[in-house]
């Protein structure tokens, strides 16, 4: 009986250094390309195709698509402000609580997360797109944090209460909001509880 298959054979290319998402620092990595082979008594015994390329990082250990190569941190971090300052202010323009008092308090959270310096035009220019714009809340949040993992969800619950804490007490109708948005955006209810309770 001959027995004869295919298998996967990890090919290293290269080496090199990148930016690692995971690790938030400078890592090497190797570059690696799947080489499918065909197979006789399971002896690998010629190449039949390329399967697919991918980076591991040497740090971590996690392995991403060779575009990570390209990665931007500044890019991605000026992105992230992006989204968080237009989720904060969407949701505190839909609560009728967008004052100078809570858009501060947004500016301030901000800068101290990510160790920027916000520009308050760039808030009130926001501010003026989300009343024209008027989108459905649930929609865009639910849209804008597709990319967002559990930790950036969270970040996301901890900004919006802390402008709301900047005019005092949250009544448990603006608590209840929040609860809300945190399942549209695919928290749990007792994961939002928690932060809000904090």
């Amino acid at each position: 009986m001959i027995i004869y298959g295919t298998k996967g054979k990890n090919v290293h290319i290269e080496d090199g250094e990148f930016f690692c998402p995971r690790c938030n620092t400078e890592q090497e990595y190797r570059h690696f390309a799947v080489k499918n082979y065909f197979t006789l008594y399971f002896i690998p015994i010629f190449p039949i195709g390329s399967g697919s390329n991918y980076i591991e990082c040497c740090g971590c250990s996690q392995t991403w698509s060779p575009d990570i190569l390209h990665f931007d941190p500044v890019a991605a971090m000026e992105k992230a402000v992006e989204n968080y300052r237009r989720l904060a202010v969407l949701f505190l323009l839909d609560l009728g609580h967008c004052t100078s008092t809570t858009l501060n308090e947004l500016k301030q959270a901000l800068d101290e997360i990510f160790d920027v310096d916000v520009d308050k035009s760039e808030i009130a220019n926001d501010v003026t797109l989300a009343q024209s714009a008027a989108p459905d809340i649930k929609k865009f949040f639910k849209t804008e944090t597709a990319e967002f993992d559990g930790d950036g969800k969270q970040l996301l619950v901890q900004i919006l209460k802390r402008c709301l804490e900047a005019e005092g007490y949250i009544p448990d109708l603006e608590q209840q909001r929040i609860v809300e948005l945190g399942k549209v955006i695919g928290l749990k209810a007792k994961q939002v509880r928690a932060i809000l309770d904090a």
